[in-house]
């Protein structure tokens, strides 16, 4: 059983299992369900494809995945991040999505989630998707002050970089990244001041209420204000005049202009982990030019000062491990920090010398090459790969069979 995604990419799913292995899956819909002979399809069906969200939002599909004889040798997930629970202000948010993977990963005896941004920064939020795994292991245990867990058992993470063909080409391009320094006018200088005071303040107000959730709540609201303000004036301005009239509408942002191999980063997310996932909106299986993302960075702002650090940090690290840092950011961590603490404390408390300091000590300690090395050898998918003798072997392993089908 595969638990995917569009139909177009099921589409893609059932071919390439058909072409590859011989497989013949069937693709989950509501004709199959209505004409099942024995009422259930999923009793009749040995190989089958299926859409997360068809499966996690129909109850009565999901009665009959319940039934006794309903198992499955093996259940893989595509884009699995999707099947996310949430920690925010103490309390869990479990999604239906994330419901449906608990329910899964009791109906087979193998279960295989495939993502390639399975950690989204939040350390909590990572240990309850791996709970889909192991709950016994995990799920609870950030709350008990297990607040980093080993999963090297369980997860093998495959490097961009280190990946190839048959013909031992890279399977990926190049990518590169560059910062671009992007100067403030007079007006959005005041604008950034003013804003970066209010938020300064407010924070310092949440912090002295004794509702913790209440606190938590109004800290998102403003690093989201903080955030607007480094998009765009635009940006700022429509978050203010919603906030004043105390609209709960959503701001449409303009997050990246992308065209073909080149992208260009106009807001700078405060999670390091988006980075990649941006960049990986172009940096495809498939892309056969170098890809080159330009990150926009204001000056003279403290959040920038942040980034500007970072980006320069990343870059020579880009240079030394031959383009493979994108592939962890999402583990970084600075001095048990994330990077939108980081730059909250920044914006905060940034003109005082030992903040700048222990900002500047905390991003190079985090970002220099032997730390990124480990990184690396922590999510590598092996330590030892296959030689090209052995990929030859493989390559003529494959055609041989297919030879076979042919005949």
């Amino acid at each position: 059983m595969d638990a995917s995604q569009p139909q177009q990419i099921m589409q893609r799913w059932q071919d390439e299992l058909y072409r590859r292995f011989h497989l013949p899956f069937e693709i989950l819909t509501n004709d199959k369900l209505e004409a099942a002979r024995t009422g259930n399809w999923f009793l009749e069906t040995k190989l089958c494809i299926a859409r997360l969200d068809k499966l996690s939002r129909n109850e009565d599909v999901q009665q009959k995945l319940q039934v006794p004889d309903c198992r499955w040798d093996l259940v893989v997930c595509d884009e699995a991040h999707k099947m996310s629970a949430t920690v925010f202000g103490g309390e869990t948010k479990y999604t239906r999505r994330y419901r449906l993977g608990q329910l899964l990963s009791t109906l087979t005896r193998h279960f295989l989630l495939m993502s390639a941004t399975p950690h989204n920064g939040k350390e909590a939020d990572f240990q309850l998707f791996m709970a889909l795994l192991d709950g016994d292991r995990f799920e609870g245990r950030y709350r008990d002050g297990v607040h980093t867990a080993d999963v090297s058992d369980l997860m093998r993470r495959m490097v961009k970089e280190n990946l190839r063909k048959f013909d031992g080409t890279p399977l990926f391009p190049e990518r590169i990244a560059y910062t671009v320094p992007d100067q403030l006018s007079d007006a959005e200088a005041v604008l950034y001041r003013a804003v970066t005071d209010y938020v300064r303040n407010e924070f310092n107000r949440a912090e002295a209420l004794e509702n913790d959730k209440r606190a938590g709540t109004v800290g998102f609201a403003l690093t989201i204000l903080q955030r607007r303000l480094a998009s765009s004036p635009e940006a700022i301005y429509q978050s203010l005049h919603r906030r004043r009239e105390r609209l709960e509408s959503r701001l449409r942002e303009l997050e990246v202009l992308q065209r073909a191999h080149l992208m260009v980063n106009y807001y700078l997310p405060w999670n390091l982990n988006r980075i990649e996932q941006r960049f990986g909106r172009i940096h495809r299986i498939g892309q056969t030019e170098v890809c080159h993302l330009w990150n926009l960075v204001a000056d003279d702002t403290r959040e920038g000062d942040v980034y500007r650090r970072l980006l320069e940090k990343l870059e020579q690290a880009r240079q030394a491990l031959g383009g493979q840092v994108f592939d962890v950011l999402g583990k970084v961590q600075f001095e048990g920090k994330s990077l939108r603490e980081l730059l909250i404390e920044a914006i905060r408390h940034g003109e005082k010398p030992e903040v700048k300091a222990f900002l500047t000590t905390v991003l190079d300690l985090a970002l220099n090459r032997e730390h990124l090395q480990s990184l690396l050898e922590e999510r590598a998918l092996a330590h030892d790969a296959m030689d090209a003798s052995r990929v030859q072997r493989i390559r003529e392993d494959m055609e041989r069979a297919d030879a076979r089908r042919l005949a």
